[in-house]
Parts: C-alpha cells; sequence; structure tokens
C-alpha cells in the first residue's frame, strides 16, 4: 500500500516555529522600546530635577543678595573674605559637597539663610530629622552639600560667589574639596557646567583620580558635568568721594554697620574710600574732632558717589 504524507502536520510544524520565531522577535522589540522608553524617561526626570536645583540656588542668590543690605552682620549678612569687618566673625563657608555637619552656628551661610527667610533654628545639626527647615537650604536631593564660595582674590571693583550642588549619587561620582584657592574658583567659574560636550576643567581633574575623571568625562563625548550646577554671582564694589571744603569741620565718613571709617580733614580736599561692596550704608557726620561730630548725610551705596561737605 503506498505511503502518503501527513502534510497536515507537517504544515502545522512549520506554523508553530514560524510562530515562535515572531513572538521573539515581538518581545526583543518590545524589550527595546521599553528600554529607550526608560532611558528616555529617566533621562526626563534627571533634568527636571536639576532643573528644579536650580531653581534653588537661585533662590540662595536671591537671598544672598538681599542680605548683604543687612546692618545685622552677625546674623543675616553674608560678606565675603574681604569685606568683612575686622570686628565680625567671618561667615562660615563649607568646602565639601560631602560634609559632615554636626551642629549649626548663626555664622554658617545657611543658617543666615534661613534667618533671611524668617526661619528659625537651633544649635542642633541641620539634618532633615533634626533641622529639616536648614536641611532644605543646605543639602540637594541626593543629600549633598551645596556650597556658596566667596572669590579668595580681593578684587577692585567686583566681589565673585560660586553657588554650587553635585546633583549625581556619591557612590558615582565625586567632587575635590575647595581648596582655598584662586585656581580651584577660576576653574569652576570659566567652565560650562551645562554642556555634556565639555570635559573637567585641568585643575580640577588634577585634583581627582584617574578613574574618577573618567567616570566623569564619559564616553561617546557625552560627560557628567551637567550633574555640576553652579551658579555664578556677582556683587559690584563702588568707592566714594568726599570734597571737604569747610575750613573747621572734618568729615567722618562710616560704612560696614559703623564699624569701618575713614576721615577727611577740614580743608584737605578730595578724599576718596576703598572699594565697598553695594548695598553698604555709608553715614556721614561732620564736626571739629569725632566726638562731637553730628549727622550729616547717609546713603545706600547702589553706584560711585560723589559727596560734598561745606
Amino acid at each position: 500500500m503506498p505511503r502518503t504524507m501527513n502534510t497536515e502536520g507537517k504544515h502545522h510544524s512549520c506554523l508553530r516555529a514560524f510562530t515562535l520565531v515572531e513572538v521573539l522577535m515581538a518581545c526583543a522589540l518590545a524589550a527595546a522600546i521599553v528600554a529607550v522608553a526608560i532611558a528616555n524617561g529617566t533621562e526626563r526626570l534627571r533634568v527636571e530635577q536639576r532643573l528644579d536645583e536650580d531653581k534653588a540656588l537661585a533662590d540662595i542668590q536671591r537671598d544672598m543678595l538681599a542680605s548683604l543690605e543687612s546692618n545685622d552682620f552677625a546674623n543675616r549678612n553674608i560678606f565675603p573674605y574681604a569685606d568683612a569687618p575686622q570686628a565680625m566673625t567671618p561667615t562660615n563657608w563649607y568646602t565639601s559637597v560631602d560634609a559632615t555637619f554636626n551642629q549649626t552656628s548663626t555664622a554658617d551661610w545657611f543658617a543666615k539663610i534661613a534667618t533671611m527667610r524668617g526661619t528659625s533654628f537651633t544649635t542642633a545639626a541641620p539634618t532633615r530629622s533634626v533641622q529639616p527647615q536648614l536641611a532644605t537650604i543646605l543639602f540637594n536631593r541626593y543629600f549633598r552639600a551645596r556650597l556658596v564660595i566667596p572669590c579668595p582674590l580681593n578684587e577692585a571693583n567686583q566681589q565673585r560667589f560660586i553657588i554650587c550642588s553635585l546633583m549625581e549619587d556619591p557612590a558615582k561620582i565625586q567632587f575635590p574639596p575647595y581648596d582655598g584657592t584662586d585656581n580651584w574658583f577660576e576653574a569652576v567659574w570659566n567652565t560650562d557646567w551645562t554642556s555634556a560636550a565639555n570635559s573637567l576643567p585641568s585643575y580640577i581633574a588634577g585634583l581627582m583620580p584617574p578613574a574618577q575623571v573618567a567616570v566623569w568625562n564619559g564616553t561617546n563625548g557625552r560627560s557628567l558635568l551637567p550633574a555640576f550646577r553652579v551658579t555664578k554671582v556677582t556683587v559690584p564694589k563702588y568707592t566714594f568721594v568726599v570734597s571737604n571744603t569747610s575750613a573747621i569741620n572734618n568729615a567722618y565718613i562710616y560704612y560696614n554697620n559703623n564699624l569701618n571709617m575713614c576721615a577727611s580733614l577740614a580743608g584737605s580736599g578730595v578724599t576718596t574710600s576703598v572699594p565697598i561692596l553695594e548695598g553698604r550704608i555709608i553715614q556721614i557726620y561732620t564736626g571739629q574732632t569725632q566726638a562731637t561730630a553730628i549727622f550729616y548725610y547717609q546713603r545706600w551705596l547702589r553706584k560711585n558717589e560723589d559727596i560734598t561737605v561745606q
């Protein structure tokens, strides 16, 4: 009896194999789509978080600038090194994004910002569990400290600040602490941290282990520089010129909340002050002696001033 081929079974076998290939291809395609979607979603979230951090730094900048017009140097005014009245304790600036904070002082920069915002605090550590109102100012979402660094140079016409925040997991990348040099400051100031096409500035890279530099500089032309959020602040400095044409009265000029003084003697002509930060109050008293001098003039310094005393 002649044999017959079971074409139906063969057909079903081929059909099952073809369907399996299709399923595998569909799964691979779906996995690829999901992976791209996750990557895009993660990147979108990262961008949104960094933009939120930029806003937090801008808020600190706003309050810093407002504080410079306060006469309360102990609790509110964030003054830099070069302009610190000698009788005052300087503001506490911190150097590392991973610094440990065990207590709070009224001289801490973040405590002064809190005071400017009407926020009360104690001397306890500025942690999320103990003093969350301070932790909100001091730390970013990765619980890494925000830094405010004044330029260490006594520049004649300005005082610059950097406000910065490292928005990345501490286990992934580190950043070298501020070493007190203008080299560190200028390296950060002169770098465009918003562009992933840029690499670390050489001075900063020189303070890191080679493995960290490699992580920062990334691959395929995509660095991690945008993780370091930097806000640059420039506060102008001005001078005042006193022309004393009085034959008998000296002019006594006070600034920095009366903690600094210079004198323009009677008939001495022109006296020029040292450069002073914008927003400082100038007060002039006139008389034959400093003890008997009476109030003559007051102005918030917002431009170069030329004052005549008659």
